[in-house]
C-alpha cells in the first residue's frame, strides 16, 4: 500500500483547506436545497443578486460588471443571464451610452423574486454562522481578508 502524500495524513481535520471545503459543502447544501423548492440554482441567486445590488445605483450594468462585482467568470455569468431572461427574471436591453452595448435590469418578477430570495438565503447565513458565537464578526473580517488574496501577487514576489 502506497502512502498518502499528504502532511496531514494522520488527521485530516488538520487541513484548513480539507475544513473550508467541508464547511462550504454543509452551508451549500442547504442553500441549494432552499432555492431549488422556488427553482433557482445558487449560480442564478448570485447572478440576479449581484444584478439587484448594482441596480441601486441606476448605472447600465451588462455581463462584465456582474460577473466582476460577483467574481464569476464571464462565460458562465452570459449562460445564467441567458437562463434568466428565458425566465423572465431580467431584461437586456440597448444601452442609452452605447448602442453597441447591451444594458441587463431586473424585470418586476425578477425583483419579486429577489425579495423571496434574498431574506431567505440571509436567514440560512444567520441560523448556519450562529453557531460562531462572539466569533462570527472576527469571522466575517477573516473572510474579507482572504477575499483580497491574490495569488497572482504572490506568484510575481517569488519570481
Amino acid at each position: 500500500m502506497r502512502e498518502f502524500p499528504s502532511k496531514y495524513k494522520g488527521e485530516s481535520s488538520e487541513s484548513i483547506g480539507f475544513l473550508f471545503i467541508r464547511v462550504y459543502n454543509i452551508w451549500h447544501r442547504e442553500i441549494k436545497k432552499q432555492l431549488r423548492e422556488i427553482n433557482l440554482t445558487h449560480p442564478q441567486f448570485v447572478v440576479l443578486t449581484t444584478l439587484g445590488y448594482l441596480s441601486k445605483n441606476d448605472g447600465d450594468i451588462n455581463q462584465a460588471l456582474i460577473a466582476k462585482e460577483s467574481d464569476m467568470d464571464v462565460m458562465t455569468v452570459s449562460s445564467i443571464v441567458k437562463k434568466l431572461e428565458q425566465s423572465n427574471l431580467i431584461v437586456r436591453s440597448t444601452s442609452k451610452k452605447d448602442p453597441r452595448a447591451n444594458t441587463i435590469s431586473l424585470t418586476k418578477s425578477g425583483q419579486d423574486m429577489l425579495e423571496v430570495t434574498v431574506p431567505l438565503v440571509e436567514r440560512i447565513d444567520e441560523v448556519f454562522f450562529s453557531s460562531l458565537g462572539v466569533e462570527e464578526d472576527f469571522f466575517r473580517k477573516q473572510l474579507i481578508s482572504l477575499s483580497n488574496f491574490d495569488f497572482r501577487s504572490m506568484e510575481e514576489n517569488h519570481e
